[in-house]
């Protein structure tokens, strides 16, 4: 399942595989929606937060009604938050794809991104099987 919606504000995200994130991410967007469940994950990604009954005490960073959903379905509960860094990896995948699209070659990309040039052609060829 790919994240299709586009408008200005989730460009970011467009084309992103929701179906390759852990499940626990996949229920955070459902409930919240990909943009603030990201937000939510890189605020507290990796901790077990407590979700108040009512989400006037909580940080005021997401949208409200996300917020409010997240504490209906929550509510009273400690969740394990996930970490952003699956959507990140695929964030990266897609510039990376997009650079060598653009005609960098792998060892230009591997320089960009800190990585070995095994790395980025593995990250190629996952893209184009």
């Amino acid at each position: 399942m790919s994240y299709k919606k586009s408008t200005a504000h989730n460009d970011f995200f467009y084309g992103l595989d929701v179906s390759k994130l852990p499940d626990q991410f996949q229920e955070l967007i459902d409930i919240m929606g990909l943009e603030d469940a990201y937000i939510f994950s890189k605020l507290f990604g990796g901790q077990c937060k407590y979700i108040p009954k009512s989400p006037k005490y909580f940080c005021q960073d997401i949208n409200g009604d996300s917020l409010a959903r997240l504490c209906q379905e929550f509510g009273g509960l400690s969740i394990d938050v996930p970490h952003a860094k699956n959507i990140d990896r695929q964030l990266r995948n897609r510039e990376i794809i997009n650079l060598l699209d653009g005609g960098k070659s792998r060892t230009e990309v591997a320089k960009i991104y800190n990585l070995g040039v095994r790395q980025v052609a593995n990250i190629k060829k996952t893209v184009y099987k």
